[in-house]
């Protein structure tokens, strides 16, 4: 199936114009978004939110736990 996210498309693109060009400025928007991500906004998007996910929502609460007694299980059977 063909690519159909307009970012994933423009990050390929501009890598292959400056492969070709060897124009180290051609950058995608995402590039660039991630260029100015401070390390603020990226603790609290792998860290916090998805505690809060897990906290206001139940169901995906129970599935963290299950999932991860689950894997203790598995696991301990290695040792």
């Amino acid at each position: 199936m063909p690519e159909t996210s307009s970012s994933n498309i423009l990050l390929r693109r501009a890598r292959r114009l400056r492969a070709i060009d060897g124009n180290s400025r051609l950058k995608a928007q995402s590039e660039i978004d991630q260029g100015n991500m401070k390390i603020g906004t990226l603790v609290w998007n792998s860290i916090v939110t998805p505690m809060e996910i897990s906290i206001k929502d139940p169901a995906v609460l129970f599935t963290n736990i299950y999932t991860a007694l689950q894997y203790g299980i598995y696991y301990s059977f290695f040792e």
